[in-house]
């Protein structure tokens, strides 16, 4: 309600060969400014000339998706499609797929096509690159993304990735510290999005790591496990993620020499890995740190044996 008033299905109405006149007396109807025309069918790209001069002195604003093979990529260099006023460009079948390459590679054409009168999904443009390890230019593209959507989870996401691998751990520690805030601020999106919130605090921790900054690493670490702790479904859909916070915390506390809390955190990741001889060593450690030497020669003797 208030965005949309009317819907017409022209293939409900009538036939084919009468939507020109259709279309004009819509025209007539509504005496449109802006004629947005989103995901066009084959008989529109087509019928571009002669829509066209039914709108002439109407902006026309094309928003098409296509794909490898089928969609508005088979019209982009026919001459009459250069007569729209404005373009935005998706490639968002192969995107949603995570065929990254392929649809790159569209974007780019679409690049060549028009670049003066066309808009880009910048979001998706820097998330195909960083998905293919070109970060800079990932990097590029996702900040033209953030100066338009200030809010744009994906975006803050994928370039905290672009500068973990360029090592810019201050500018990824300040990415994923505004999505771990998007989704702290927004319960729903927060359980809908729950993989990324985990992740996007083991990557700032990482960062932490990264600038031996392990007091708010360890902070971090404590905020996703009991994020993790607090629901069963939660851990098991991160179980991977949450073993990788107990280590990291525990060998965080382990650094600060806190040994009482590293063996704690060691010991619960020891019960999902237990072959791990290094692991052993820094339990026996933590165990001869806390007064327990007998039971740390017993963790230190399975390490050396090993």
């Amino acid at each position: 309600k208030g965005i949309c008033d009317y819907i017409f299905d022209l293939r409900e109405i009538t036939e084919f060969e009468n939507y020109f006149a259709c279309l004009n007396e819509l025209k007539q109807i509504f005496q449109p400014d802006v004629l947005w025309m989103c995901n066009n069918s084959p008989w529109f790209e087509t019928n571009t000339s002669q829509i066209r001069k039914i709108f002439s002195g109407v902006a026309m604003i094309a928003q098409d998706v296509y794909d490898t093979r089928e969609g508005w990529i088979e019209y982009y260099s026919n001459p009459e499609v250069k007569q729209y006023d404005r373009y935005i460009a998706i490639a968002e079948i192969n995107f949603y797929k995570e065929n990254y390459k392929i649809a790159l590679e569209y974007y780019q054409k679409a690049m060549e096509f028009n670049p003066e009168n066309i808009d880009f999904y910048y979001e998706s443009i820097g998330i195909c690159y960083s998905a293919l390890n070109n970060y800079e230019k990932g990097l590029y593209y996702l900040n033209n993304a953030i100066k338009m959507d200030k809010d744009s989870l994906l975006a803050y996401h994928s370039r905290g990735l672009c500068n973990i691998n360029l090592e810019n751990y201050d500018e990824a520690i300040s990415d994923y510290t505004k999505v771990i805030d998007i989704l702290d601020n927004d319960n729903d999106a927060k359980s809908e999005n729950i993989d990324i919130y985990i992740e996007a605090i083991c990557n700032k921790c990482f960062c932490y790591y990264q600038i031996d900054n392990n007091k708010d690493a360890i902070y971090d670490y404590t905020k996703a496990i009991e994020t993790c702790n607090s629901d069963i479904n939660i851990k098991n859909q991160n179980v991977d993620n949450y073993l990788l916070l107990l280590f990291n915390r525990g060998s965080a506390y382990f650094d600060n020499e806190d040994y009482q809390k590293a063996y704690n955190d060691l010991i619960k990741f020891k019960e999902y890995d237990g072959e791990d001889t290094d692991l052993d060593y820094l339990i026996g450690i933590c165990l001869a740190m806390t007064g327990k030497e007998d039971d740390a020669e017993e963790y230190m003797e399975r390490a050396i044996d090993t």
